[in-house]
């Protein structure tokens, strides 16, 4: 595996901008279209630092917010902005009506899906992460996210992924509890996009078969009026078939529970072939202990830290991410980063996004919704000097890796 790495990425809130290197020659043009899902929300945030990005506006603090406001307020009118949030986390603290929020109630599941698309005249922005909008997801927690920018050119990311990315946006309206003609709105704006990007005849329209780096969307959701459920597990089972895994890791914050000693997520991936001496990398919160304890702590329950073991032996490996890591951080950060990578002897697949490894999560006999991109390269390949497994930031080294026995499991709170 690779060694520490810091990131030196610019903070998500900073994709939020136009950018200003994009080589178009009349450059991106102006705002047209955002729309943005999340799980918890945070409407003040969303006004105050994420929307003036978006519309290139810059708060001079030798105006009086007044007027920042009103300029604010100009430019909303003329572009269209909809944020899909959960139901259960509607912030009713928003104070413009220039935007819409639409609470999504889905069925025995959550809108858990962190995507957003930001328009300009000349160029779209697809960014998928596993963070909420709010200060906390944006400023506070370690999470994983990735931009791919669309445009007419042929250096443009593939139209495909902004198709399917505005596909599930239809999908998430048909349980809006908004307004109908709230909902109608958001609608009409996926169509205004798909109908701009029609004309953009440079740009490719998909990946061939075997290019490689290529990168895919793969979203979860239940069952809909016109369409059967689908699950993340399957889709990213059915791209890495028939190849063996020779290492998993698992990045995730929280787990589920587990029925007759077995992991319903673990166990719904027994058909994957593993080599003989497969390793198995699992990447986790450390919770908070006493000087006096003898072990690290591990919010999960003890019997899935069996299921990993089982399935790996003695090869099973925890890595435990503290909240705190001197020469890296400022202050406290949370591990709320989902990612799941598999190496194997010629490919490797790394998958971010907004799916823990929970049935819910990854769709095995539950549903929540989730937005993950799937990254595929050749083994080992680099690009920019990274290979998939550096794309996980890992802020701690990979050889601080434990044995399962070593730490201590204790049962957390219930997980999305």
């Amino acid at each position: 595996m690779g060694r520490r790495r810091k990131a030196e990425e610019q903070p998500l809130s900073e994709y939020w901008k136009p950018p200003a290197d994009s080589n178009l020659k009349d450059g991106v043009g102006e705002a047209v279209a955002c729309v943005a899902t999340t799980f918890e929300f945070d409407a003040g945030f969303f006004e105050a630092e994420l929307l003036p990005r978006f519309l290139g506006l810059r708060f001079d603090h030798t105006e009086n917010e007044r007027t920042f406001i009103i300029e604010r307020e100009e430019a909303l009118a003329t572009t269209r902005v909809g944020v899909l949030v959960d139901v259960a986390k509607f912030d009713p603290r928003q104070t413009t009506l220039q935007w819409d929020q639409l609470p999504i109630q889905v069925p025995k599941g959550i809108q858990h899906a962190k995507l957003t698309l930001l328009v300009w005249e000349r160029l779209a922005r697809l960014i998928v992460s596993s963070a909420n909008l709010t200060r906390r997801g944006y400023r506070r927690n370690r999470e994983l996210f990735a931009a791919l920018d669309f445009f007419d050119g042929p250096d443009s990311a593939p139209l495909r992924l902004l198709r399917d990315a505005l596909d599930f946006i239809d999908t998430l309206c048909g349980w809006s509890r908004a307004l109908p003609a709230t909902t109608q709105r958001i609608r009409e704006t996926a169509e205004q996009v798909r109908t701009r990007v029609r004309r953009w005849s440079n740009s490719p329209q998909d990946f061939r078969p075997r290019e490689r780096p290529r990168v895919g969307l793969i979203v979860g959701h239940p069952a809909t009026a016109s369409g059967s459920a689908r699950s993340v597990l399957s889709q990213v089972m059915q791209m890495w078939l028939p190849r063996r895994v020779v290492e998993l890791t698992v990045m995730t914050p929280f787990v589920g529970q587990q029925s007759n000693g077995e992991d319903v997520v673990l166990d719904g991936m027994r058909n994957l072939p593993m080599a003989r001496d497969a390793k198995g990398w699992l990447i986790v919160p450390e919770a908070p202990a006493s000087e006096s304890a003898e072990r690290r702590i591990v919010s999960m329950p003890w019997r899935f830290g069996q299921c990993w073991k089982k399935r790996f032996r003695e090869n099973s490996r925890v890595v435990l991410v503290p909240p705190y890591i001197e020469e890296v951080d400022e202050r406290p950060r949370d591990l709320h980063a989902k990612a799941i990578l598999i190496q194997g002897d010629h490919h490797d697949l790394l998958m971010i996004g907004s799916s823990n490894f929970t049935p819910h999560g990854m769709g095995v006999g539950a549903f929540n919704c989730e937005a993950n991109l799937v990254f595929e390269d050749w083994a080992g390949a680099k690009q920019e000097g990274l290979a998939l497994e550096d794309r996980l930031g890992l802020p701690v080294p990979w050889d601080s890796a434990v044995g399962v026995d070593e730490v201590a499991w204790q049962e957390p709170d219930q997980a999305p």
